[in-house]
């Protein structure tokens, strides 16, 4: 059966399945038609790194996108940036907190034009080439905007592009030129999904460039918003003229240099979050010790009122009091602890997890999700679960070290009860049993035979981190095995410093615009 008698839909969702631009690559050279079908998927996704190249191959690169108009017809998703990065890494937050602030000194001499990072200048007038180019990709969709210097026509572009179907937009570590242009409304807008993440450091950045760059979060179909302390001048103002009601994801980094967070930026933040009345999934990072919150004056802390809708929250231990007690909180993922830079990742422990379960059924909290990373495995944990939370619908508990024995398992759903699981998730970081032999899964075969009679709405397990189970549909139906990326437990909401290029895995075909 030939691959072309399939309509041409199918073949290119089969394309953007491979997952990779070389493997359909390979399927473009095998002959015309079939260059034909992986054309568009080619560039599907884009990734433009512009170095410092000079005129004339900027100048090529401009005239074959005026040349071959149908190139602008293809892309979803391009990403712009000077330098190489990890497509993965795009909207992670740095894991460099003190990239998010500068002293006035530093920033003092930049303005004098030493310490001046010479990338931008270098390529600013590449930069300006391809960005009047965008509004001819009428079918983009997400656009990424990753270490370079924004032009003056940045919120037309931004506009122009929102009206046909661009959704998605990620600014990071970008500079700032332009304040928002009159006769143009960010009610307008139709993105959904903002981020932006080191656009301005310290002083050198006006506040009027900031709040600008802030209207672009008054888009009134905005639903998922990440921010970081690189645009607190700004809090206060776009608070003041009205969150958007269909924001319900808001993810937020305010690390302070410090042991302590900012007394004015917690400030500032939690003025915001009051201003967050739809806000239902929060997840927020590390800001320090909060032992000496009590000192603070009452004006400046969390208000009861703030985040009423608040339903789920991904944050470390210490913070989960600020936010649970009060709230509907349905859903928790704790992080671990990152201690120093680089992070050293530290785990929770058995105490750790006592306190939060005790303080989850002090402030009445029907929790329906729980997800850590615990040091070493105990069975009390699952104990404590059932007693406090018993009608909980899913469990994701990640250990370093230690496992679970087969009485645990077969006391699991009979002794201990969860007549509402729906999905559970046990298992060692790192461990890998996705090819080993079918021997090996005879015991998971057995426990989820089990546990279906005592959990009759378990539809998901995984007990080893690269293999899940799952429940087909229908009374008789069986289980089966499926393996899987290798899971991590909750993952921090911040990147690591070094990446490793075969671990980025991406479909976006790359062009490098280098010297000569």
């Amino acid at each position: 059966m030939s691959i072309f008698i399939l309509p041409v839909e199918t073949v290119e969702q089969i394309l953007e399945e491979l997952g990779y631009s070389k493997d359909i690559l390979h399927f473009a050279q095998a002959s015309r038609r079939c260059l034909q079908l992986a054309y568009p998927c080619l560039y599907r996704k884009l990734s433009l790194v512009i170095s410092a190249a000079n005129a004339s191959s900027n100048e090529l690169t401009r005239r074959t996108l005026l040349a071959n108009p149908q190139l602008c017809e293809f892309p979803r998703s391009l990403r712009l940036s000077q330098k190489k990065y990890p497509p993965a890494s795009d909207s992670l937050l740095p894991c460099n907190w003190t990239a998010n602030r500068e002293s006035p000194l530093l920033a003092h001499s930049n303005i004098l034009g030493c310490f001046r990072d010479p990338g931008f200048e270098a390529t600013f007038e590449s930069t300006n080439s391809i960005m009047a180019l965008l509004p001819r990709f009428s079918t983009l969709q997400e656009l990424t905007l990753r270490s370079m210097t924004l032009p003056k026509t940045f919120y037309q572009i931004i506009h122009s592009l929102s009206d046909m179907s661009l959704r998605r937009l990620v600014v990071r570590a970008c500079r700032l030129s332009s304040r928002y242009p009159q006769g143009y409304n960010p009610a307008n807008l139709q993105l959904e999904e903002l981020t932006l993440i080191q656009v301005a450091q310290g002083a050198r950045t006006s506040k009027g460039k900031i709040k600008a760059i802030m209207k672009l979060a008054r888009s009134p179909y905005l639903t998922y918003l990440k921010l970081d302390q690189s645009v607190e001048r700004a809090l206060e103002s776009y608070g003041a003229y009205g969150v958007p009601p269909s924001l319900h994801t808001l993810v937020v980094d305010f690390r302070s240099p410090s042991v302590r967070p900012d007394r004015g930026a917690l400030m500032q933040l939690f003025k915001f979050m009051g201003k967050c009345y739809h806000v239902k999934d929060l997840q927020i990072t590390d800001m320090g010790k909060l032992d000496g919150i009590i000192d603070v004056p009452g004006h400046m802390r969390l208000q009861p009122e703030a985040l009423p809708t608040l339903s789920s929250i991904t944050a470390p231990l210490a913070y989960l009091g600020l936010f649970v007690m009060g709230r509907p909180i349905k859903s928790i993922s704790v992080l671990d602890v990152l201690v120093n830079y680089p992070p050293i990742v530290k785990h929770l422990k058995m105490d750790d997890i006592a306190d939060t379960l005790i303080m989850l059924k002090t402030a009445k909290i029907t929790l329906e999700t729980i997800q850590f990373n615990i040091k070493e495995w105990d069975k009390e944990i699952i104990y404590m679960l059932s007693e406090m939370s018993p009608n909980i619908k899913e469990i994701n508990i990640a250990y370093a070290s230690g496992q679970p024995d087969d009485n645990f398992f077969m006391t699991l759903g009979n002794i201990i009860e969860f007549p509402k699981l729906e999905r559970l998730h046990l298992y060692r970081l790192n461990d890998k049993m996705a090819r080993s032999p079918e021997s090996d899964f005879q015991d998971h075969k057995e426990y989820v035979i089990i546990w279906q009679r005592h959990m009759p709405n378990l539809r998901e397990v995984a007990l080893a981190a690269d293999v899940v189970w799952i429940r087909g549909q229908g009374k008789k139906a069986g289980w089966m095995r499926t393996n899987v990326a290798q899971m991590r437990g909750v993952d921090n909401l911040v990147s690591q410093d070094t990446f490793t290029v075969n671990n980025a895995s991406s479909k976006a075909v790359t062009f490098i615009w280098t010297a000569g």
